[in-house]
């Protein structure tokens, strides 16, 4: 009798997956619902870039393993979702948009029966249905192709999520202001396109998304008022300090500078280059060791996940400080847990703002406006912007 009432209120909770920190949100927000006798909990991969670099996945799976979640990877699928829906913009259509059109119809149809099926293979009914806020078409693919009633939860996924969406607006940043626009424009033309030639018209829908209707939105920090926000932060802390628990400790870190992607492939993350960023770490290590007293050994790059391996060798060699191992599987904040830990140094981390937000820690932002003629036109403008508004110590990078 006992068994057969547990199974009636077993909640099936799944993770539309895209990187760690969701992750780690996930865990975070089903602790805090959990109302039920026993949930079963699933995350499903469905980013092709995840595959691009193993240390991530692998990450996500020690994790998962930690907190009996069952993973499947549908990069496959995510990849093919992601092909089909670059064939329909304005800039590939040319006079072909409705042959384009006709044919993303068909391969879309193909696609969600595959995940569909795999669903009910893998899975069965799905009560509710975990992804981020600033969901992407490729999210809304996985979430849209599930037939089930389910519930809706967001959570966060990274600094996005704390930017004001009207900053380019408030302050004029006419870059951002012109593909707004753009975005805008493309946007119509397409939806009358897809009217005119879509034998299924409801599919439009996948290329320009939108959830009317959730239950909760998970956040680790609450700025400005978002309705049902839901603070996390005292859940995630404990899920960091259980994971970092299971750990090995490095009982001679001090500071951490954490990693970005500045560097890593400015064509793609519209970033800095390695040279420029190894001026920017030493010039900085110094200033650290005056303003700590410390020894330099003590200082201790963290590099981002999915930093290449390429990149980190050329940095190892380089930078003046201690680096942490490439097959180190730590993330960020399990090494916040560290007591011996006195200050964390960033120039655009999510991490960076949970050192402080959420860990208490003496946290720096470290200012390279002097070299943003060289990077993206609004890319660090807009960490500037959410680290001042949350009063951030800086430390700035002096272009010499």
């Amino acid at each position: 009798m006992v068994a057969s009432i547990n199974k009636m209120i077993e909640k099936k909770n799944l993770l539309i997956c895209t990187s760690i920190l969701q992750v780690l949100n996930f865990i975070s927000s089903v602790n805090l619902l959990k109302n039920n006798i026993t949930d079963k909990n699933y995350i499903i991969l469905i980013h092709p870039s995840l595959n691009d670099n193993q240390k991530v996945g692998i990450i996500i799976a020690e994790y998962a393993k930690i907190f009996n979640i069952s993973l499947f990877n549908l990069t496959d699928i995510g990849n093919d979702v992601f092909d089909i829906q670059s064939t329909v913009n304005l800039g590939k259509l040319n006079f072909n948009f409705k042959n384009n059109i006709r044919n993303f119809d068909i391969n879309l149809e193909r696609l969600k029966v595959k995940f569909r099926n795999f669903v009910k293979e893998n899975i069965g009914r799905i009560d509710n249905v975990f992804m981020r806020k600033s969901f992407k078409r490729l999210d809304f693919f996985f979430y849209k192709s599930i037939e089930d009633n389910f519930k809706t939860y967001l959570i966060d996924d990274g600094m996005g999520d704390y930017l004001d969406e009207r900053w380019h607006i408030k302050n004029l940043i006419f870059y951002e202001i012109k593909h707004s626009v753009k975005f805008f424009i493309n946007k119509n033309i397409l939806f009358i396109l897809y009217k005119i030639f879509s034998k299924n018209g409801r599919n439009y829908n996948y290329l320009y998304y939108k959830i009317n209707k959730y239950e909760k939105y998970f956040t680790n920090i609450l700025g400005k008022k978002i309705v049902n926000s839901v603070l996390i932060k005292n859940e995630f802390k404990k899920v960091i300090k259980y994971i970092y628990s299971l750990k090995v400790k490095k009982k001679s870190v001090k500071v951490i500078l954490l990693g970005s992607l500045i560097g890593e492939d400015p064509e793609k993350y519209n970033c800095l280059y390695t040279s420029d960023k190894i001026l920017v770490y030493n010039q900085i290590i110094n200033k650290i060791q005056n303003k700590h007293s410390i020894n330099n050994i003590d200082i201790w790059y963290l590099p981002h996940p999915r930093l290449s391996l390429n990149t980190y060798n050329i940095l190892k060699k380089k930078l003046n400080c201690s680096i942490y191992d490439y097959n180190n599987h730590s993330t960020a904040e399990t090494e916040f847990c560290n007591n011996a830990l006195i200050a964390v140094y960033s120039i655009t981390s999510t991490s960076l703002l949970y050192s402080k937000l959420i860990f208490d820690l003496d946290s720096y932002y470290i200012n390279i406006q002097s070299l943003k003629d060289r990077s993206h036109p609004t890319h660090y403008l807009k960490s500037h912007s959410i680290f001042r508004s949350f009063n951030f110590k800086e430390i700035e990078y002096e272009n010499k």
